[in-house]
Formats: structure tokens, sequence, C-alpha cells
């Protein structure tokens, strides 16, 4: 029976991977370090093939049959880098910056570079947004804003369908009735914002914090909420279907049954869930639930059925790896770094 490998994720800031890379490491695969600043750092012959390096700058950098296949480099500066023999191969490099550098023999094949551009939009700032909004302006639909921070402020009704507005903060933010539908929302925060009745169907959710939101009505669903952060938020009430969840956080939050069962089996194993709630079971102050970590979707109804009140999913993290099946005895049940390759 084939066994499916499972990638080691590391979430490693400038002077861990870099201190990695004095050591004698070159494979740094899979790791996610956003909005680093390796500037001026000689890391030739690095492989960051699938790496989520969002952000971060590369600014005449030594990058030398580097490699960053498949890697995730949206919003990523390597201007003035060197780049000779450095291979882009079908990463995404949408807003990544390569003025002042001559790629004349980095290999580019197959990379992304469109869908979440500025190409074509209306570029505005936050003053003017907050400005037009004063004014009765709800419509701001395929608008590029870079970096936005509304932290705090209330825009209830605003329609940002299909905009681009990634790494933005709209952290306490109101946004009853607002519309994110297609919007390119990635690395955006929306953590303690009230989202009543808001939309973001079919967004690019990518590394989003959704953490501690208020969440009632919310449409979420064919979103890509990859990797986001879903920490302490009741989601039972919003629609989440064919929304894709894989690698998600989702502790303390509450979720409903039937969205319990309509996450595909596959996706299941890639999330970290604490308090599902359902009518098999129901946590109060006094009691401790019964933790059952699961690393198949297969067996999950057998599971729920059998034990009850609450599960406890893990999630990529630090250095870690799947055991072949969970035991049906909660108690002999580790977490993914306790097991050897």
């Amino acid at each position: 029976m084939h066994k499916e490998e499972i990638p080691v994720v590391r979430k490693l800031t400038k002077d861990e991977l870099l201190a990695r890379y004095k050591d004698g490491e070159r494979n740094f695969s899979h790791c996610i370090c956003l909005n680093q600043d390796f500037s001026g750092t000689s890391l030739p012959g690095a492989n960051f093939g699938h790496a989520k390096l969002i952000g971060s700058s590369f600014a005449n950098a030594n990058l030398e049959g580097t490699s960053f296949v498949n890697a995730e480099l949206s919003l990523a500066s390597f201007k003035g880098a060197n780049l000779k023999d450095t291979n882009f191969s079908l990463a995404v490099i949408s807003m990544a910056d390569f003025s002042g550098t001559d790629k004349s023999s980095a290999n580019f094949s197959g990379a992304i570079s469109t869908g979440s551009t500025d190409s074509g939009k209306e570029k505005l700032t936050v003053d003017a947004v907050l400005q037009a909004y004063s004014k009765g302006r709800r419509e701001f639909s395929g608008v590029f804003i870079a970096n936005a921070d509304f932290q705090g402020k209330k825009l209830q009704g605003i329609i940002f369908k299909g905009a681009v507005i990634q790494n933005s903060n709209f952290s306490w933010c109101d946004l009853t009735g607002a519309d994110f539908s297609k919007a390119d929302l990635m690395n955006a925060s929306f953590e303690g914002a009230t989202l009543r009745n808001t939309g973001f169907s079919r967004a690019y959710m990518y590394l989003s914090s959704i953490k501690n939101a208020h969440i009632d009505n919310t449409n979420f669903e064919g979103a890509d909420l990859t990797w986001s952060d879903i920490t302490g938020a009741n989601i039972a009430s919003a629609k989440i279907s064919e929304a894709n969840l894989a690698w998600t956080i989702v502790d303390g939050s509450k979720l409903s049954e039937n969205q319990f069962f309509s996450i595909a089996p596959g996706m299941l194993q890639t999330i970290k869930f604490l308090s599902v709630e359902g009518s098999t079971g129901k946590q109060t102050s006094t009691s401790k639930p019964k933790t059952v970590y699961l690393f198949s979707g297969d067996n999950a109804k057998e599971l729920y059925g059998a034990e009850g009140i609450q599960f406890d999913y893990i999630h990529k993290a630090n250095d870690v790896y799947a055991p072949e099946k969970p035991y049906a005895d909660a108690s002999k049940n580790k977490k993914f770094g306790e097991y050897e390759r």
C-alpha cells in the first residue's frame, strides 16, 4: 500500500533560516517565511521549493543557483539580486519586484504573474477609500489597494468584489453586509472584525486571519482559506460549502455537526480543530473534552460517534509527520511531533 509522504513544514524567521544555512543546511522546501528581510544576504544553492515567502525581500542578495520552484513569492523583492541560474519555474510571482535585476539566465518557465496584479485596476489609498466612503460611495469592486490598514473602521455595506487587497488589515472593523466576493485577500487580517452577513464567496484568503471574529451568516462558499487562522471564531452559522479549509487552524472555534461532516475526508486530516459542537455532546464549563487525534477522514464518523464530545485535530506545524493510523483509544494518540519519520 502506497504511503503518501507528508512534507516537513517549518515556520522560520530570517535569523533561524540564516543560522541553518550557515550550519550547512540547504533544503528549506515548504518553509513558511513571511515578510522577512534577506536583503544583501548570500544564499546560493538553497532550495526554497514550495516555500511561502510572501512579502519577503531578497534585494541585492546572492541567489545564484537557488531554487524557488513552486514557491509563493507574491509581493517579494528581488531588486538588484544575483539571479544567475536561479529557478523560478511554476512560482507565484505576482507583484514581485525584479527591477534592476539581470534575469537573463534565470528560469521563469510556468511562473504565475497574472491574476493578483494591479494591471488595469483602479489604484486607491486607504485615505481615498475612506473619504469616498464618507461621501456615500460603497462600490469599490476591482480596486487595488496595497498593504491597506483599515483597522477599527466602520465599513458597513462596502463592496470589494474582485478587489486586490493583499496584506491588509481589517482587524476590529465593522464589515456588516460587506462583499469581498472573488477578492484577493491573501495574508489579510480580519481579527475581531464584525462579519455579519458579509460575503467572501470565491475569495482568495490564503494565510488570512479571522481570529475571534464575530461571524453571523457569513458566506465563505468556495473561498480558499488555506493556512488561515480561524481561532476563537464561531463559524457554525457560516456558509462553508466548497470552501478550501486545508491546513487551517480552528482552535477554540465552534463548528456545526453538518459543517464537520461536509468537509472532504482528505481535508480533515490537515485541520486542527478544537471544540466540534454537535447534537452528540456539548462541552460545559466544568467538563473536560475527550480528545481524539484523527489523521484520516475515512474513520471520522466512526470515531465521532464513539467518542461523542470533542476532537482535537493536528495541523501542519514545525517538523511534523503523520503516523499511519490513529488509535481508537484517545489516550494512546500522539501529536505529529512525537512520531519519528
